[in-house]
């Protein structure tokens, strides 16, 4: 009886311990937080990048013309030295949203764009990494406009549209960000 008191007390305690370490700070399923990790590793591999959040003050907040989430925006750190940043958002498609994200360099040009959650049954090839390249290299919204600079993709015009949109203001956001001293 004492042991099994002993027993159940350590696994109580153990799960209180892990879940208190647990780094998935950006809300995201497993089999998402697993692209995450993959996608920085294939843009740094053979380092060991962390994140961390950043952490924006109440005055911050009300200064910016956009709302952000404490969950949307990260340093991303090898050795204490900035590599970038990790911005996720989510975006509606036709019937459901959809969450993504966007590496930035330290100097805020876009270095990958990557889909985590693609929950229609349609219009998934939106997360094929050949359509997201097309955002890599651009910096300030500028050349993000859905038809005008970024092709389309046959049965996921709305998806198109919708994340066209948003990592154009992700990357105006970023800026406004570097602009107020947030980052």
């Amino acid at each position: 009886m004492l042991y099994r008191l002993i027993f159940v007390t350590i696994l109580f305690l153990f799960s209180i311990i892990s879940f208190s370490f647990d780094d998935n700070d950006l809300g995201l399923s497993k089999s998402a937080l697993k692209k995450v990790e993959k996608t920085i590793s294939q843009l740094w591999p053979e380092r060991e990048v962390i994140w961390e959040k950043v952490l924006v003050s109440e005055d911050a907040r009300r200064a910016l013309s956009f709302d952000i989430k404490s969950d949307q925006l990260f340093r991303l750190k090898d050795n204490g030295r900035l590599v970038g940043y990790l911005y996720s958002d989510d975006a509606p498609g036709k019937f459901d949203r959809f969450d993504y994200m966007v590496i930035f360099s330290p100097d805020l040009t876009i270095l990958t764009v990557k889909v985590l959650v693609y929950r229609e049954d349609y219009g998934g090839e939106i997360g094929s990494k050949r359509w997201l390249k097309q955002f890599t290299g651009k910096k300030d919204g500028g050349e993000m406009d859905y038809k005008k600079d970024i092709q389309g993709i046959s049965g996921a015009t709305i998806s198109v549209r919708s994340i066209s949109l948003g990592i154009k203001k992700l990357s105006l956001n970023i800026q406004e960000l570097r602009k107020s001293g947030v980052i």
